[in-house]
């Protein structure tokens, strides 16, 4: 069987969400939470030697997980698979950010931004780094909808890296409390695996937050009985 906790998937799950969740947060009120938010190496400009003048770069058609783009005028369709035959998801306007999951051919795999989690594909001609439009601007999301934003894309990732489903839902208890339902396979997992899960699934809900009150993750059982746990008091 597969190893349920594979930190591979894990890893590029996490610096991806985290990217698209925070996209949308105000400002943390704790300095130390920008250091963990992930930013997208820029390419850099070569610059001729004999004359100092910068060269032109060409564009990049290499995957960078995280990266921001914006759609250009007038819209871009959303697809279930990279494939112009596709399903088509939802139809997002000129300016609205996504940022890059990974690539396929012509196509970038997004996470879009105030759509409530969904994921899909988009021709990388309907994409730029420049945001050309978009002067709306919605209100922040809600910490429980970013968590949820983030939670699902990680799912999802470990589920495309592995071929496992970790978790089967999540739910706001209310109080700063997310109670989080487990699968049989996470269950019969190793502690070790399960403990790193737990870990991971903490930190989104924590980037979530727009305060410092105590927070609180439990993993559940499909019949509801707390099986693990973190949270409490932050600094």
């Amino acid at each position: 069987m597969k190893r349920m906790g594979c930190l591979f998937a894990i890893a590029v799950g996490a610096a991806v969400v985290l990217s698209v969740i925070m996209a949308d947060s105000p400002s943390p009120k704790r300095g130390d939470r920008q250091d963990a938010i992930p930013t997208a190496v820029q390419p850099r400009r070569q610059v001729s030697k004999s004359e100092g003048v910068p060269l032109p770069t060409k564009p990049t058609t290499s995957p960078v997980p995280g990266r921001k783009f914006y759609v250009k005028p007038k819209l871009a369709r959303v697809r279930e698979t990279p494939s112009q035959s596709s399903r088509q998801i939802l139809v997002i306007k000129e300016g609205h950010e996504v940022v890059e999951i990974s690539r396929k051919g012509k196509w970038v795999e997004v996470g879009v931004a105030r759509s409530g989690g969904k994921v899909g594909w988009v021709r990388a001609a309907r994409l730029t780094e420049t945001r050309e439009g978009g002067k709306t601007e919605a209100p922040p999301m809600p910490a429980f909808q970013k968590f949820k934003l983030a939670f699902d894309v990680l799912n999802r990732s470990v589920k495309a890296q592995t071929g496992v489903v970790l978790f089967a839902s999540a739910e706001d208890m209310g109080d700063g409390i997310v109670n989080v339902t487990a699968t049989p396979t996470w269950l019969s997992g190793p502690q070790a695996d399960r403990e790193a899960n737990l870990q991971t699934t903490y930190n989104l809900w924590e980037a979530a937050q727009s305060n410092d009150l105590p927070i609180w993750v439990n993993i559940v059982n499909p019949q509801g009985e707390i099986v693990m746990t973190k949270g409490g008091k932050r600094r």
